[in-house]
């Protein structure tokens, strides 16, 4: 137990969902171990962090950062400079802050944190939740102190000085719920096979599209369907959907229900919701998204797949899409998607693993072995 002033955790985390619970996860977990640790997460003003870290209960410092387009482009220039400023403004805030710790979870967002973090000598563990990791953890991660994966075939991609560790992807509390129970809360009713379709934090319009060109045969199958459409996509659907069997949805915030009370899912493949499905041990329809990069979705979902839990129907197949939904969700059984005996405890581990790091560096920066920030 750490007994001396408190310390001060940063978390540089942002732009999607996939990038902000694992970090929410971990402060979570931290705050349940030693409740004395101070957390604050630096993020930005229009991505998801702003609305999702504070309503934790989380303070979020704000940056301005852009990310860097993979190919030359004027843009580019405007935002290296709009980087250096950031870190410059980290630097700033990570002193303050008196910070002890930062911790990386990936995504551009978190580039000028992590930076300013190592230009300060202070700590940093990263996280990396995909199977190819992305441009920032690829370059940063060899001067993190620790790194955690969830897939060991991502420390190839890694420089070989990274001190990598495999402990899987940490993830929000999901405790399942009594099917009944989980039901009523969502508000649908009966016995009828039901499926839960999402598009990731964002939503997913492919997806969306498919779903509404095929909705007379969704209804005419008799199955339900909870469907969180995203805030782009909401009205749209909520103008041509009007039947008790489906449930539509901007955001849900109870996903613990919303697993609980289906039968199968459909969704995209970031490295969260592989690990959410995991977690709550639910059989899933997988359409990667095709533009994430490196095509990391794919090898998530190829993944998931391989484990016998899930089907892999690409963007440029996404037609096959609702026959195969109805097919699997009225009869799973007969079929290859399984739900595997017991549930996973892997989430559950990674979030124990991932804050006893974050707890031993914590400790070593008071005995000296890490540098810190004065």
């Amino acid at each position: 137990m750490l007994n001396r002033n408190p310390y001060k955790v940063v978390f540089a985390a942002g732009g999607t969902g996939g990038h902000i619970y694992p970090a929410i996860a971990i402060a979570g977990e931290l705050q349940l171990v030693s409740p004395h640790i101070e957390v604050t997460f630096i993020g930005t003003t229009n991505r998801l962090e702003s609305k999702i870290v504070p309503s934790n209960g989380y303070t979020l410092k704000f940056i301005p950062v852009m990310g860097l387009s993979r190919s030359l482009s004027i843009r580019n220039v405007y935002a290296i400079m709009l980087l250096v400023y950031a870190v410059i403004k980290c630097i700033g805030i990570l002193r303050r802050e008196r910070a002890s710790l930062v911790v990386g979870t990936g995504g551009y967002v978190s580039a000028p944190t992590v930076i300013g973090a190592l230009l300060s000598g202070i700590p940093v563990l990263m996280l990396e939740q995909n199977a190819i990791p992305g441009m920032v953890n690829k370059y940063l991660a060899k001067y993190a102190e620790e790194v955690h994966l969830s897939y060991e075939v991502t420390q190839k991609h890694l420089d070989r000085k990274t001190h990598s560790i495999i402990s899987g992807n940490p993830i929000r509390r999901l405790s399942e719920v009594d099917r009944e129970s989980a039901r009523r809360e969502i508000g649908i009713g009966g016995d009828n096979r039901t499926v839960l379709v999402f598009g990731g934090s964002l939503g997913a319009s492919a997806i969306n599209s498919v779903l509404l060109e095929h909705i007379d045969d969704i209804v005419e199958s008799s199955i339900q369907m909870i469907w969180q459409t995203g805030s782009k996509d909401y009205q749209k659907v909520v103008d041509r959907v009007d039947q008790p069997n489906i449930r539509v949805y901007e955001y849900i915030d109870d996903m613990a229900s919303a697993y609980s009370a289906c039968d199968l899912v459909v969704c995209r493949a970031g490295a969260t919701t592989i690990a959410e499905l995991q977690e709550m041990n639910k059989p899933a329809l997988l359409i990667p998204y095709p533009h994430s990069t490196d095509n990391h979705q794919y090898y998530n979902a190829k993944g998931y797949e391989e484990m016998g839990m899930g089907l892999v129907i690409e963007e440029s197949e996404i037609r096959e899409l609702v026959p195969r939904m109805i097919e699997y969700a009225i009869d799973d059984g007969g079929l290859e998607l399984k739900r595997r005996d017991g549930t996973s405890s892997g989430s559950m581990n990674a979030r124990e693993e991932v804050t006893a790091s974050v707890m031993s560096l914590l400790k070593n920066t008071t005995d000296g072995t890490v540098n810190r920030c004065g």
